[in-house]
């Protein structure tokens, strides 16, 4: 009888580590994939919605055209007409300067094309199109977007965009059409940098697909067919696991409503994908929990053959208990602590002899003393005998130099008409839960850089816009010659603006080509021995005219000793001018700039000193980033991208060299360069 009890003990013991373990290992498992699926969704769904943000804006520059073609031609109707040369060619001025509108349409009251840049398709009659007869048949419907169509003469897909024309007095007279192409947007899908298991759709509510991502359903042969099972649940945006196609596996799609629109950017994971690494890293785990059930059913095989041999089965279970990598304690019914095996000694810093026979509140902060001791009362008074803790936020263990850390428990219960005894499987997760903060962070990083993005384009949009207008207005005082004749009124003064809004313009498209091409790694130096003391003379005279105009005092110090470098020598010359001219905007009228060189160890050092606005020191760190300019950038905050000293710190790292800023505000900057020799 001693030894059938003593063998069941054993049996018990085994299973009770066993159950713990799967428990353990099934809650990490499920917790895993829950954290790799909601990861995924919140992937798909930031993609939806920078896809719509930049399809609003399209479409916005595609009505902003349409608006124009219905003023001009309502405007001929009450005036003197523009011949159909002048129409035609604003319509192909459009089409250049917008690459999503593949083609425009004037048409009259009659759905008769009277104008468009296709001569062949003038006269064809569209009466019987949606795009005419909605606006025929209804009052101003704003811009009305239309289903897909396939072209009539040229056989290719597009959805229209169309405006309603009145008359003089009012009445329908026609309506202007944008032909959007979809192979467009399937362009910016390929040039846009997605994971390739990532789908793309433009869809209504009704399913209609206006464009998608190349590969986004390999049986389908055209974008105007249907996603079924679009489970929109909220009007804006949302996310949810389905089939978009009959019989396709499931996806995670999320989805974000174009502003302004009843479309839909439809962004879609597979699931098996969104599990990949989580199904790599549940096999894996499996493995080792396999491994240690193996070792344990081991044990109690052995035991169960030789249960009349007590001294050698406590030696077994012994060994294998001290092999575990998990923290395992054995404790009795009052807390006394019995057993403690060498992965408790790795994760508390106790040998068994400082802590066997000790309590185990030693093992806790002792702020949780008191209420472990309660919740030990009622799990020992309760029928449980199993009980899991991994999922709480509070279970923190207590190392021997004092410090604390996270804790997974799983607490086994094996109750004997001599006592209680506790079965405790521990794990130290402090690098989980590092990882989960890890993540956390890369998201909000990841969010952070988007909005950087988000702000970076719409400055572009504005900087762009602002030398286009210029240009536009005083070319069309010139070509209608409001002031008479050539050579008449201020037409020299009006082309002088429009040459200096097309050299601005044309200094922001350089800057943006400068560090597009740093950024893609395709920037390649010519590096040869050149004269640094001719590079900084000829920089000075480029700023020298601005220098005066705001009474600048400019002063260059170069050694005659100077030592030629050995680099690029575009470059170099790109990087002074960019630090001279920064210096010459943000410096007040009668301030001083000064440019140095000295041949330092190993390399030449170039400083440039100005008595200008300053710069916040918090704001030092954000300033070398090309995609953040605002209040926080204020030596950036005027006209153009901002990039000059984004550029010249990529060039200059180019030359493995280095440079930093000084600055406070109202103190004016230094910023000190090193090129190595």
């Amino acid at each position: 009888m001693l030894n059938r009890s003593l063998n069941s003990r054993i049996f018990m013991i085994s299973i009770g580590a066993a159950v713990a373990i799967i428990a353990i290992t099934l809650s990490s498992i499920m917790q895993d994939r829950t954290r790799s699926l909601q990861w995924s969704e919140n992937h798909s769904h930031n993609i939806a919605r920078t896809m719509a943000e930049h399809t609003a804006r399209s479409l916005d520059a595609v009505d902003l055209t349409l608006r124009s073609i219905k003023e001009q031609a309502e405007r001929d109707r009450r005036s003197t007409p523009r011949s159909e040369q002048e129409i035609i060619t604003g319509f192909e001025n459009y089409i250049a300067s917008f690459p999503q509108i593949r083609g425009l349409i004037l048409t009259d009251k009659n759905g008769i094309i009277r104008y468009t840049e296709r001569k062949k398709s003038m006269g064809m009659d569209v009466h019987d199109r949606g795009y005419f007869t909605n606006h025929k048949d209804n009052a101003d419907l704003g811009l009305l977007i239309g289903k897909p169509l396939k072209g009539r003469t040229t056989g290719k897909w597009f959805f229209s965009t169309s405006r309603r024309i009145l008359d003089n007095t009012g009445e329908f007279d026609g309506i202007t059409m944008a032909l959007v192409t979809q192979s467009y947007f399937a362009k910016v899908y390929e040039a846009t940098e997605i994971e390739q298991n990532i789908s793309l759709a433009y869809t209504s509510l009704d399913g209609t697909i206006f464009a998608t991502s190349p590969g986004f359903s390999d049986d389908r042969s055209d974008v105007a067919g249907q996603i079924v099972n679009l489970e929109i649940t909220n009007p804006d945006n949302g996310s949810f696991t389905g089939s978009p196609f009959s019989n396709a596996a499931p996806r995670i799609i999320s989805y974000v409503k174009v502003p302004g629109t009843s479309i839909y950017m439809v962004s879609s994971i597979p699931v098996d994908t969104a599990l990949a690494s989580w199904h790599d890293r549940t096999l894996y785990l499996a493995l080792q929990v396999g491994a240690a059930l193996l070792v344990l059913a081991w044990l109690t095989f052995i035991a169960s053959r030789h249960f009349n041999k007590r001294e050698e089965a406590e030696s077994k279970l012994s060994e294998i208990f001290h092999i575990a990598p998990e923290a395992l304690i054995i404790i009795n019914g009052d807390g006394t602590i019995q057993r403690f095996n060498e992965g408790a000694e790795r994760i508390f810093g106790y040998e068994p002899h400082e802590i066997e026979g000790k309590h185990f509140d030693l093992l806790m902060p002792e702020g949780l003393r008191k209420a472990h001791e309660i919740y030990v009362h009622n799990f020992k008074a309760s029928k449980q005998n199993h009980l899991n803790m991994d999922r709480r936020d509070d279970i923190l263990g207590r190392r021997k130099d004092g410090t604390e850390f996270p804790a997974a428990v799983s607490v086994s219960k094996l109750d004997s008409k001599a006592q209680t005894i506790f079965t405790v499987i521990l794990h130290d997760i402090t690098d989980r839960r590092q990882a989960e903060e890890d993540l956390r962070n890369a998201l909000v990083n990841a969010e952070q850089a988007n909005q950087s993005k988000s702000e970076f384009l719409a400055t572009m949009s504005h900087e762009l816009r602002t030398p286009l207008n210029a240009i536009l207005g005083f070319s069309d005082v010139l070509m209608n010659q409001y002031f008479g004749p050539p050579g008449a009124g201020k037409y020299k003064e009006y082309a002088k603006d429009i040459h200096s809004s097309g050299a601005h313009l044309l200094e922001l498209v350089n800057d943006l080509l400068d560090i597009s091409t740093i950024e893609s790694g395709k920037k390649m130096l010519s590096k040869n021995d050149i004269d640094l003391a001719e590079i900084i003379n000829d920089c000075a005279w480029t700023v020298s005219k601005s220098c005066k105009d705001k009474n600048i005092n400019l002063t260059i110090s170069i050694p005659d000793e100077l030592l030629s470098v050995y680099a690029d020598k575009m470059a170099i010359r790109q990087i002074l001018l960019n630090l001279l001219s920064n210096s010459v905007k943000f410096t007040p009228n009668g301030g001083t700039i000064s440019m140095s060189a000295d041949t330092v160890e190993n390399g030449v050092n170039i400083k440039t000193t100005d008595t200008g606005i300053g710069i916040d020191p918090k704001y030092l760190a954000e300033l070398f980033n090309p995609y953040s300019r605002a209040e926080s950038k204020p030596y950036t905050a005027v006209e153009g991208w901002g990039l000059g000293l984004s550029i010249s710190k990529a060039l200059v790292e180019l030359h493995e060299g280095s440079i930093t800023i000084n600055s406070a505000p109202d103190k004016g900057t230094t910023i000190d360069i090193f090129i190595p020799q």
